[in-house]
């Protein structure tokens, strides 16, 4: 890992993420479709997911968004669906959601015999007397013919690292009475603070149509310029240079918190360096 060098696009990329306060990372495990798994696949998903798009929308889908989820994305994306419609409304989330880490969960709502009875289980879900800890444990009835049996290693990977550090971190939280290793930091701002996203950012590879009411919108760029601004309709104007943030990535906040719905922030750039404008506006809308 000493040597591990990141892409410096997609190191950009993520710097622009985290400044403009909009990444998400999903994390696999060795996620499986095959029966008897019941979790679609990606091209399942958007085959379902196209049909209802073309029944609420009317309109002509790309020939490969039947197959392929980044084109039927990137398609809601530039109508401006892509939020409210395509992953609020359409995609079916269902087969994705699963438990939370049930042992902690138990702890972190003061149910500790709940949070043992979880260590019980982990211990007894070891594989043969190895007692190592498997990566996945069958938790449905039992298919003697797939070797699949209740509480048992589902023949994934193990020893699991992963799965023995949840074990001992389990275990040390019930000693304690409370989660070890939960971060003060995190229990303040979103379990007693309950800071919610106030920013919602637009940059070039993903030209947001609409933010929500009461929210500022922050320009993201990856070299310095003037945007040329309004929230009036061009009534007035304003030229106000990006800051730096010292991660590769400027950015500059338009005052859109106070704009009512159906309102339009309108801007473009121009780049000192090369001393030309970008010759093209740009529009975000206030959404209820």
């Amino acid at each position: 890992m000493a040597n591990f060098q990141m892409n410096p696009d997609l190191l950009t990329k993520l710097l622009a993420s985290i400044a403009a306060d909009n990444l998400v990372a999903f994390c696999g495990a060795g996620l499986s479709m095959a029966a008897p798994s019941t979790v679609p696949s990606a091209r399942t998903v958007a085959a379902e997911t196209a049909q209802k798009y073309s029944l609420e929308t009317g309109v002509t889908l790309p020939a490969n968004a039947t197959t392929d989820l980044e084109v039927l994305a990137e398609f809601a994306h530039s109508r401006g669906e892509l939020r409210k419609l395509l992953l609020q409304k359409l995609i079916r989330w269902q087969p994705f959601v699963r438990d939370p880490n049930s042992g902690h969960f138990a702890l972190a709502g003061e149910h500790v015999d709940e949070a043992k009875a979880m260590l019980t289980v982990m211990e007894n879900s070891t594989a043969g007397e190895s007692r190592l800890l498997p990566e996945q444990v069958w938790d449905e009835a039992d298919i003697s013919a797939l070797e699949l049996f209740r509480g048992k290693p589902t023949g994934s990977a193990c020893p699991l690292v992963w799965a023995h550090s949840e074990y001992v971190k389990l275990r040390r939280s019930v000693r304690d009475g409370k989660i070890f290793d939960q971060p003060p930091q995190t229990v303040k701002r979103y379990l007693i603070d309950k800071n919610v996203r106030q920013i919602f950012g637009w940059r070039f590879n993903n030209k947001t149509r609409s933010i929500p009411r009461n929210k500022t919108l922050r320009i993201v760029l990856l070299t310095p310029g003037r945007v040329h601004w309004s929230v009036d309709n061009w009534t007035t104007v304003h030229d106000t240079g990006t800051r730096d943030t010292g991660l590769g990535v400027h950015i500059l906040d338009l005052p859109t918190a106070s704009l009512p719905v159906g309102a339009e922030a309108k801007f473009t750039f121009f780049w000192p360096a090369e001393n030309r404008w970008e010759g093209m506006d740009y529009s975000v809308t206030i959404e209820g």
